[in-house]
């Protein structure tokens, strides 16, 4: 009854394991720096209870191979591995088994990144190519922040305008001031400005 229970889990766990790489060229980037890690032609196999990619050959990752760590619970329990970490930004993105259960074989001296450590583009799948419509608000918007742009360039242009034209002004009254014209430009002006009106001549009487 035992082995017949222990032959049950063998094959469901066998089951999880997927040997068919991808239809489509794969690219496995770190999530968090966005480091290439591997590509599909190195692809050996995945797991889908223990949600990982399994790569023969794998580039920008660190092995920490310094003395091996055991799994103590789930699919790979009383595994071995080395862990390993992105070289771009030291996330750790997977395991290197050393040993594993006979279901969990294919997955033996891999690299064996884990899914939600990863983020992945499909060769030759494109969001948008000539010639083709593009979505209604990614036009608004880009026309948004073109306009913008635009306007922030017309703004500084005129304060650069009105700046020059202060400097000028400025240098031409510190001219007239040195010169004393201004000076007396001032006085004449102050004069016509505060000087009081002559009372109108009173009419002789008849």
């Amino acid at each position: 009854m035992e082995k017949d229970e222990t032959k049950a889990q063998g094959m469901a766990e066998e089951a999880q394991l997927r040997t068919q790489p991808p239809s489509s060229a794969v690219v496995f980037q770190c999530v968090v720096c966005a480091a290439v890690l591997g590509d599909s032609s190195a692809f050996a196999c995945s797991h889908a209870g223990l949600r990982t990619v399994s790569l023969r050959a794998a580039s920008h990752v660190r092995v920490l191979d310094d003395e091996p760590e055991t799994s103590r619970e789930g699919v790979d329990a009383g595994s071995t591995y080395f862990a390993v970490k992105c070289s771009g930004c030291d996330a750790q993105v997977g395991k290197v088994y050393l040993t594993t259960p006979r279901a969990l074989d294919l997955m033996r001296d891999a690299f064996s990144l884990e899914s939600e450590r990863l983020k992945n583009y499909v060769l030759g799948e494109h969001e948008l190519t000539l010639g083709e419509d593009q979505p209604e608000n990614g036009r608004v918007e880009s026309g948004a922040n073109l306009q913008i742009e635009e306007r922030m360039e017309q703004v500084e242009e005129q304060l650069l305008k009105v700046e020059n034209l202060l400097l000028l002004y400025n240098e031409r009254l510190e001219h007239l001031e040195g010169t004393g014209t201004g000076a007396g430009m001032n006085k004449g002006r102050n004069e016509e400005l505060y000087t009081s009106p002559k009372p109108a001549a009173k009419r002789a009487k008849k």
